[in-house]
């Protein structure tokens, strides 16, 4: 008896913006409690603010929900880690995959035309295959549209999340992919950012 191929899993975890985002609330409820008139954020307010905003990324820090996952049944790409995540978590069935892209979003500041780049963010994101039921409805903004996104493939804009909040491991999801879905072209697109 053939033992059966090992699934790809990775969740998410702690990224250096939740952590940010932790240090900022932290410090301002201690500013907060510390100072004793705070005319700008009073101590009720801003140990309120501490509370509500930080248990949502607390939640997500312990529960830690997967980001990705490559298995028998499919393309498993892991929905918002801080608000409905159940809603917006989808499985591909390999069947439907005609390709897995991971590029990097590049990331500009400025105003209007005078913008510098400042970093990227790695995204993956399921090229489906011709005649597939459309894709499932994600939480898109009008101000993230298919350019901002900076998706290789057009229909991507909603089948493709961030992975700045996981490891990514290419080669073991690639080993899963393979072992999987052998028809599933994959493409690293990494190494140039789509601008």
């Amino acid at each position: 008896m053939t033992p059966e191929p090992a699934a790809y899993e990775v969740r998410y975890g702690p990224s250096p913006p939740a952590v940010w985002f932790l240090a900022v609330s932290v410090a301002t409820a201690v500013i907060a409690v510390a100072v004793p008139a705070n005319p700008i954020l009073p101590r009720p307010s801003a140990v309120a603010l501490f509370v509500l905003s930080s248990f949502a990324v607390v939640k997500f820090l312990v529960i830690r929900p997967v980001a990705i996952r490559a298995d028998q049944a499919g393309f498993t790409l892991g929905g918002d880690p801080v608000v409905r995540y159940r809603s917006t978590t989808h499985l591909f069935p390999w069947q439907e995959v005609q390709r897995i892209i991971v590029w990097r979003k590049p990331i500009a500041l400025g105003i209007s035309r005078a913008k510098v780049k400042v970093g990227s963010v790695p995204y993956i994101g399921v090229e489906r295959r011709p005649g597939a039921p459309p894709p499932p409805v994600r939480q898109l903004r009008p101000d993230r549209d298919i350019a901002r996104l900076g998706a290789p493939v057009a229909q991507m804009h909603a089948t493709a999340i961030p992975t700045g909040g996981c490891r990514l491991d290419s080669q073991r999801l690639l080993t899963a992919i393979a072992e999987f879905a052998p028809n599933v072209q994959t493409i690293d697109a990494t190494r140039e950012p789509h601008e």
